[in-house]
């Protein structure tokens, strides 16, 4: 779901993570990171919202380096 609301906003591309292959340790520990964060308000646009530059980079590394 967070995923798919990630997509919806244009921060990713869904099908980055479709061949992802996770243990089942990595698996529980990002489900339970997906299940602290909240979901933006609708209202508000993705490009409103403050984000840590260093965090973005970090995510969209870790990404690339499991695709």
């Amino acid at each position: 779901m967070f995923v798919n609301q990630l997509e919806r906003e244009g921060l990713i591309l869904l099908d980055q993570f479709e061949e992802l292959q996770l243990t089942p340790s990595e698996s529980s520990d990002l489900t339970g990171l997906f299940n602290k964060v909240s979901l933006p308000d609708p209202d508000v646009r993705v490009h409103d919202l403050p984000m840590d530059r260093k965090v973005f980079e970090s995510s969209f590394q870790n990404t690339k380096d499991h695709i």
